[in-house]
């Protein structure tokens, strides 16, 4: 991983902050995720994670293709786990693609991890 020193931090490939060092000269270990910028567009490719009765928008892009890419990653990722799911009594999600608007995304949306289950709550 390549990252970019910044007063007092270093910023990783992704885009997150890695503090390397407190105001107090303590160091730190913790990542702090920064929200990606949506496309500048007015539609995108939408990928849905469904979960019983709920369904969320896992993340979404500009094409087809990379929305694509990102459902059979969740689905792998999901099935890499199913023994997992299963024994925890979770339902497996089901991933799909659809084209939304900009106005269709929740005001405070963030992409939601394909493993969001391993932090206690899948979808």
């Amino acid at each position: 991983m390549q990252a970019a020193s910044c007063a007092g931090a270093d910023i990783a490939q992704g885009g997150d902050i890695i503090p390397n060092v407190s105001p107090k000269g303590i160091a730190v270990s913790e990542i702090i995720p920064l929200r990606p910028a949506l496309p500048k567009s007015d539609t995108f490719w939408a990928v849905l994670a469904s979960q019983g009765k709920r369904t969320v928008i896992a993340n979404i892009y500009m094409t087809h293709s990379e929305a694509e890419a990102d459902r059979q990653w969740r689905v792998g990722q999901v099935s890499a786990y199913s023994l997992f799911l299963r024994t925890e009594k979770q339902s497996i999600p089901v991933y799909r693609i659809e084209k939304i608007k900009r106005s269709d995304l929740p005001r405070n949306w963030t992409p939601l991890p394909a493993l969001g289950m391993l932090r206690g709550k899948l979808i």
